[in-house]
């Protein structure tokens, strides 16, 4: 359609802009996005696009696009609640930009690999038997904290890579607000919660629409070896949570 056409012209034209570089390339892209909101998710998509295949580019070109990409648009898809996208853009400029940072802690990564695995395939296993148990129907994935994730964390907090809290994290949904708060009360009963760790966003919800339930849980002996984070949310929360914006057909 004419609107369809318009749209990828609008957007194409985004593509040229240096907005970390020239404050009134910022501009216009604020502009364009406040008068048609529909090219904010389209030019994050063409954004991932472009850090999937930097191979196409030159090298001077690759940095260029890398560095944008981590000032600015990695930044813009967590603030959208986009964090697949966020922590796909981050993982991959981050091992572009600084490739000895990223493979010593890629390192690490790997020397733990198998304890976590079992880490959490362990409190996976006790959490899904205490929540049948309850009659709390629920589907459980497990997460390791991204690359640059864990790299910026350490910075900040100024801590070792054993010392994380949240690097491993086991996520459950569950298919009403009220299944949340049943199962963060067998979590906590059964499990040894870390003082100071529980952070309710359904009940307070980011600023970016975040929501879910986060508490930390100490090593429990038989369960698993290291701090786990684990996050409740109901299914539409994860869904939100992982895409932002773009699930919504609005925007197809």
């Amino acid at each position: 359609s004419d609107d369809e056409r318009l749209l990828v012209r609008k957007m194409h034209a985004l593509r040229r802009l240096s907005i970390d570089l020239v404050k009134q390339d910022l501009d216009t892209v604020i502009d364009a996005f406040m008068q048609e909101p529909r090219l904010l998710p389209l030019r994050m998509a063409h954004r991932l696009t472009d850090i999937r295949h930097l191979h196409r580019f030159s090298k001077s070109a690759q940095r260029k696009i890398g560095r944008e990409t981590l000032h600015m648009y990695a930044p813009l898809a967590g603030r959208l609640g986009m964090h697949a996208w966020r922590h796909e853009m981050e993982d991959i400029c981050f091992r572009l930009l600084q490739p000895d940072a990223a493979e010593s802690l890629s390192e690490q990564f790997r020397l733990h690999r198998k304890n976590d695995a079992q880490c959490l395939q362990h409190i996976q296993d006790f959490l899904d038997r205490k929540l049948n148990v309850a009659g709390i129907h629920s589907s459980m994935s497990t997460r390791t904290k991204s690359l640059y994730s864990t790299y910026r964390k350490m910075i900040v907090k100024k801590r070792r890579f054993e010392e994380l809290t949240d690097r491993l994290a086991l996520r459950v949904l569950v298919p009403t607000i009220d299944d949340c708060y049943r199962t963060l009360g067998i979590v906590h009963s059964s499990l040894r919660p870390m003082p100071g760790k529980l952070k309710d966003y359904i009940g307070a919800p980011k600023e970016n629409g975040y929501r879910s339930i986060h508490t930390v849980v100490y090593p429990l002996p038989g369960v698993t070896e290291y701090p786990v984070e684990i996050q409740i949310r109901t299914l539409d929360m994860h869904e939100e949570c992982e895409f932002g914006p773009a699930r919504h057909a609005d925007y197809k």
